[in-house]
């Protein structure tokens, strides 16, 4: 069944729970990182595993977008929305195996699927390229990034002049 995100599409809190598999030792913490384009930076939420495995954490969003999941040594990408619920059950370090409940759940399968595969690849892919080749790629992303940020800066600036 395809899930539909909250009609709110402004800021608000996206709710993020779950339990981690008590085999995963190696995972104490969950942490939440999410881009602030206005400012150039990660926002970073930290919650420590409940003696269960547990976890709950609130994260505050400007509107749906995805974010990074950062669980012991590893790393893979959500979707989250203001609020709206997500639930996951880390199973195994593999995000394709866990399991994913609430409103962003479709989404935040889907990207962390798609991203441990595109990992896959560009490893494949970098085995072959060369140091000069990549900085080039890295300053070719990090181009985007600035444009993205500039686009986001001029947005903040011309809502700040709408009156209420």
């Amino acid at each position: 069944a395809i899930q539909s995100l909250p009609a709110k599409q402004h800021g608000g809190i996206a709710k993020l729970k779950g339990i981690v598999n008590p085999n995963l030792d190696d995972v104490l913490s969950i942490k939440i990182s999410t881009p602030n384009f206005l400012f150039n930076e990660q926002l970073n939420y930290t919650v420590w595993l409940e003696p269960d495995g547990s976890f709950q954490l609130d994260i505050p969003l400007p509107g749906p977008q995805d974010v990074y999941l950062v669980y012991g040594d590893h790393l893979t990408t959500l979707f989250l929305a203001p609020e709206a619920s997500l639930t996951i059950h880390i199973t195994e370090v593999d995000p394709r195996q866990w399991l994913f409940m609430g409103s962003t759940a479709d989404l935040s399968r889907d990207i962390a699927s798609y991203m441990k595969l595109e990992r896959k690849a560009l490893k494949k892919i970098t085995k072959t390229y060369h140091k000069e080749d990549m900085k080039l790629e890295a300053e070719a992303h990090r181009q985007k990034r600035l444009a993205l940020k500039e686009i986001q800066e001029e947005f903040f600036r011309d809502y700040r002049t709408i009156p209420l």
